[in-house]
């Protein structure tokens, strides 16, 4: 695995903490959550559901405000932007859910709905919308055809691809994976990781990559990131991770992970 050290991370989350108080419950879903993404490579947050992960997310695209703390997107303060900036933000941070059907609008073309962030951003005219739409398709493995269908004709992994492309349209330089293989059967998962893993290098995006998975966190992942009850309890690169875990959670979930699979994934190449 190689990773370039850079003066500026191009994400970096600065002691994140959040309570959610529901009646008499309170919940520590950021616990002084602190780490960095280098430019260019994969942050794996892993955790079991209910750890934070997804809300620690959030924080960073500027969907959930913490009680405390600072996130830094390409050198801004998230939090600190008002609503007009922080959509100008969002050209270069996008993200890709899990839901590859839910999260695609059912009424329209898949080059609609790769088109609609160029749209949104004003991202060129009409003509070189569909250039790009095209080009995209062709990025991620959608034929013409497909470009005219509707989520709802295409099947999961191909909804994914369409996800992917879209999250693409605007040139951005991070993506957010929330879980985005996790709602796919194996064969298919694979797919769709090494697709990430070529475009990381074809492109030189920074993946912030949520998952459950630690078996996909070793597959993707430069750096790894475990969470549990809203805390980071170890954060280590990859390789040191599953050399030497620390944390009796970390090693729990290397446990589970089933036996003979290579620990050598596309961050490697």
């Amino acid at each position: 695995m190689t990773t370039t050290s850079h003066s500026e991370p191009v994400i970096v989350a600065d002691d994140l903490q959040l309570t959610f108080t529901q009646g008499k419950r309170t919940t520590r879903a950021m616990d002084h959550v602190s780490f960095t993404v280098e430019r260019g490579t994969t942050l794996a947050l892993v955790g079991q559901s209910g750890s934070g992960k997804t809300t620690t997310a959030r924080t960073v695209l500027g969907l959930q405000r913490p009680d405390s703390g600072v996130v830094r997107v390409c050198g801004q303060d998230v939090h600190a932007l008002k609503r007009t900036e922080l959509q100008k933000l969002w050209r270069r941070i996008q993200v890709v859910l899990q839901d590859p059907f839910g999260q695609l609008n059912r009424r329209h073309t898949v080059q609609r709905i790769i088109e609609g962030p160029m749209v949104a951003h004003g991202y060129l005219d009409t003509a070189g919308r569909a250039r790009r739409a095209a080009e995209l398709g062709d990025a991620v493995g959608l034929t013409v055809a497909q470009l005219g269908r509707k989520p709802q004709e295409l099947s999961g992994g191909q909804c994914q691809r369409v996800a992917i492309a879209r999250a693409l349209a605007v040139n951005p330089e991070v993506v957010v994976l929330d879980e985005a293989v996790s709602a796919l059967d194996v064969s298919v998962r694979a797919q769709i990781l090494n697709l990430l893993s070529r475009l990381q290098r074809d492109i030189g995006l920074t993946y912030l990559f949520i998952t459950h998975d630690l078996a996909v966190a070793r597959y993707m992942s430069h750096n790894i990131a475990v969470m549990n009850a809203g805390r980071i309890v170890e954060y280590a690169p990859r390789e040191q991770l599953f050399a030497s875990p620390r944390d009796p959670y970390t090693r729990a979930l290397l446990a589970a992970i089933p036996q003979g699979i290579d620990r050598k994934g596309p961050a490697d190449v």
